[in-house]
């Protein structure tokens, strides 16, 4: 299936849920949080969130400035 990671179009297999999306994306480590179609996505439910053709995920990472 297609989905869109932070606007870019990505191939994943079929029935993956956020966390094994995650998994398959290796190069995400650290703090971070989840929205899929502009709904933010808890941590505790990454394993049960199923992801669907052409989903928007994003991934938000915290930053600092002033």
């Amino acid at each position: 299936m297609q989905v869109y990671l932070n606007d870019l179009p990505v191939d994943l297999p079929d029935n993956l849920v956020i966390a094994e999306a995650l998994a398959h994306w290796e190069h995400i480590r650290g703090t971070f949080a989840v929205a899929v179609n502009n709904s933010f996505v808890p941590t505790g439910a990454y394993q049960s969130t199923p992801l669907n053709q052409g989903d928007r995920i994003d991934i938000i990472t915290p930053m600092q400035g002033g």
